[in-house]
């Protein structure tokens, strides 16, 4: 949380400093540092939308609801790409203590993943599984997996490149 909040400070800096500084004689350049900030700034907002703006509040929630509450919305843009979502859902439900939104957004965000990922005529799975003591939510999806070099960058904010299902290589 706090590295987006340090980064935004040393943008404040850099456009002080900028700011502080003569123009450039050549437009061209000042132009390209100025959209150069503020594609910095974009991406520090984004990083900073990843961190809650409040206390989490965690209340005791069945996994397998959040799903049918998201498929819906979800199965209708799947249906409009050509791809099919199939659950299983454990029948004997997956309490859970969670902050309800976060896991909403989990959820769709998952399974919008692997909708970018498919072509038409591919299906997702989404399952549910209940342990003794936890819940799994487990997404798949039949596009053509993760390149072996993008493997050690998959947890690694803005490194995969993103394109379209057909050649969209990871998750």
């Amino acid at each position: 949380a706090s590295v987006g909040y340090e980064m935004e400070d040393m943008l404040k800096s850099l456009r002080q400093f900028m700011d502080a500084v003569p123009k450039a004689k050549d437009s061209q350049h000042q132009g390209a540092i100025d959209a150069e900030l503020n594609r910095l700034e974009s991406m520090i907002e984004i990083l900073k939308s990843f961190v809650p703006s409040g206390e989490i509040q965690q209340v005791s929630q069945d996994l397998n609801n959040v799903v049918r509450e998201k498929l819906p919305a979800l199965g209708t843009a799947a249906h409009r790409r050509g791809v099919k979502i199939l659950t299983e859902l454990d029948p004997d439900g997956c309490p859970i203590m969670v902050d309800q939104e976060g896991l909403a957004l989990i959820v769709e965000t998952l399974i919008d993943n692997g909708m970018e990922a498919s072509s038409s005529g591919q299906t997702i799975m989404v399952r549910t599984v209940r342990d003794t003591h936890w819940c799994r939510l487990i997404v798949e999806d039949e596009g053509s997996g993760i390149l072996p070099e993008h493997i050690p960058k998959i947890f690694t904010p803005f490194s995969l490149p993103k394109n379209t299902a057909r050649d969209w290589p990871w998750l």
